[in-house]
């Protein structure tokens, strides 16, 4: 029987304490709660077959279970604050100030403390008198969201369905904003507008002076059967 040190040398590094480490440096809850079990195998693995990898095991559990709960929160924060907002659009401040809560709905909007009441009065008005109350938003996804080029804010194509109809319509969401040398995170909506490409009437904006700005019209989304059409049409 060889007893000699060579023999009892660790062969290797457990990858069962290695992967627990790397996952455990996620962003994602779902990657990181995994390090923790893992880095059990880890363990066990380096007390069965005399591996290396005990430290990178508890590592990864240590991690495991400090980052899972903040990048639960973080995800929970950003699908409330960032996804869901703009996959609604401006819809809870627009029922909110149809319901005849301004507060609300000045708050949905980055730029509205110097407008007067009146004004707010006066879009919801205008907005109930064509199309009734608002029932829900959706995003149309026949036209493309522009980006600015800073990437701090993105303009966005919506389906505004009223109770007299499903209205064509956009919105601007910006995240982020940068003024006296200061950088603050948004996540709110710059402007509204209801109506676009309507030939019978104008469209409906809020607030006025941001909403009446000329703008290009958003560009149409490239749709894959297209791709697959001009790819068909390359081949012949």
């Amino acid at each position: 029987m060889n007893t000699s040190p060579a023999s009892q040398r660790p062969s290797g590094v457990s990858a069962w304490s290695v992967l627990s480490m790397l996952l455990g440096l996620g962003v994602c809850p779902v990657v990181t709660v995994f390090a923790i079990p893992l880095g059990m195998l880890g363990l066990r693995d380096v007390r069965r077959t005399r591996k290396l990898g005990r430290t990178a095991a508890w590592i990864g559990i240590g991690l495991g279970v400090l980052t899972t709960p903040l990048t639960t929160w973080g995800m929970l924060w950003w699908n409330d604050a960032v996804r869901i907002p703009m996959l609604q659009g401006p819809y809870a401040a627009i029922v909110a100030g149809q319901r005849g809560d301004l507060q609300a709905f000045e708050s949905g909007f980055t730029q509205t403390q110097d407008v007067p009441r009146e004004s707010m009065g006066r879009f919801l008005n205008e907005v109930k008198a064509r199309w009734g109350l608002l029932e829900g938003v959706t995003q149309d996804q026949s036209r493309e969201a522009v980006y600015s080029d800073d990437e701090s804010a993105v303009r966005i194509p919506y389906w505004f369905r009223f109770e007299g109809g499903t209205i064509p319509g956009e919105a601007e969401f910006v995240l982020t904003r940068r003024s006296d040398a200061r950088f603050e995170f948004v996540y709110r909506f710059a402007w509204v507008l209801i109506g676009t490409g309507q030939a019978q009437e104008a469209a409906v904006g809020w607030p006025p002076a941001l909403a009446e700005q000329q703008r290009e019209p958003l560009p149409p989304r490239a749709h894959e059967s297209d791709d697959t059409s001009n790819g068909d049409a390359d081949s012949e």
